[in-house]
C-alpha cells in the first residue's frame, strides 16, 4: 500500500508540474503581448500628440470653403436652407 500512495503522488507531482509548465507559458504569452499593445499604444499616442501639435489651418482656409460650401449647388450639398420658408 505504500508503494501504491508514494506512485500516486509522484503522479500527482508530475501533473503538476505540468500544469505549472502550461501556465508559464501562457504566462509568458500573455507578458509578451501586453507589451505589444502597450508599444501601440505608445504609438499611438503620439500620432495624436503629433496631430494636435500640428499647425491649425488659417481662418482665410477656413472661410474659403465655407463660403464655396454655401454655394455649392441645389439643396442639401451645401446650401444653407435654414433660411427659407417651406
Amino acid at each position: 500500500m505504500d508503494r501504491e500512495s508514494r506512485s500516486e503522488l509522484l503522479k500527482t507531482i508530475e501533473a503538476q508540474k505540468e500544469k505549472i509548465h502550461k501556465y508559464e507559458s501562457k504566462l509568458r504569452d500573455l507578458i509578451t503581448a501586453y507589451k505589444g499593445v502597450v508599444k501601440e499604444k505608445e504609438a499611438l499616442e503620439a500620432s495624436v500628440k503629433a496631430l494636435v501639435a500640428s499647425e491649425p489651418v488659417p481662418n482665410s482656409l477656413c472661410k474659403k470653403a465655407v463660403i464655396k460650401s454655401d454655394t455649392d449647388g441645389p439643396e442639401g450639398e451645401g446650401t444653407d436652407t435654414s433660411d427659407t420658408q417651406a
